[in-house]
């Protein structure tokens, strides 16, 4: 009985040592090695225009989606590294989850005026590009979202506070 509480007690030094034990199936592994995409992949598969319609209208949409500038005192390619740094102190289902995330920011306008808006925001992604997210919002809460899937972005989704959601039929120029 001693003997293992020994070895609970050598396991919980190790994770408050090294947390990233927790967090990798393989602590030898170079964190960047679990992804099967670099930094040049994801801003391929966000930057740029993309054009159609609302869901029940016929007023023109272009989304222009461009690579935010690195904030002050962080590089772009930091912005990539993985992260790990959260704590629960209640059992999770998973130790950790990595990702990736890239600052973007957007401009909307349409024909009428009705979705204009300029936004930020970020895209992530997880160990594959495959099911990644990009989720912009302005200032008067007013967010356009999108899944990352079948190698493009799809399925837009147009939302300002307080009023339901509009599906966009957004395809890249």
């Amino acid at each position: 009985m001693l003997k293992k509480f020994a070895w609970t007690g050598v396991f919980v030094t190790a994770l408050v040592v090294n947390p990233n034990l927790a967090c990798s199936s393989d602590p030898d592994a170079d964190s960047d090695s679990d992804f099967d995409y670099g930094e040049a992949e994801m801003e391929q598969g966000v930057v740029g225009t993309y054009s159609g319609t609302a869901e029940g209208s016929d007023e023109a949409i272009t989304l222009v989606v461009r690579r935010a500038p690195a904030s002050r005192g962080s590089s772009g390619a930091a912005s990539l590294r993985p992260q790990c740094g959260s704590r629960s102190f209640v059992a999770p289902a998973g130790a950790c989850i990595s990702m990736s995330a890239m600052a973007v920011e957007g401009e909307l306008t349409s024909s009428a005026g009705t979705f204009d808006a300029t936004l930020t925001g970020t895209f992530l992604a997880y160990r594959t590009l495959d099911s990644a997210n990009l989720s912009l919002a302005d200032q008067a809460a007013v967010r356009v979202s999108a899944d990352y899937t079948g190698g493009k972005l799809q399925g837009f989704r147009f939302q300002r506070s307080g009023d339901a959601e509009i599906a966009l039929d957004l395809e890249r120029q």
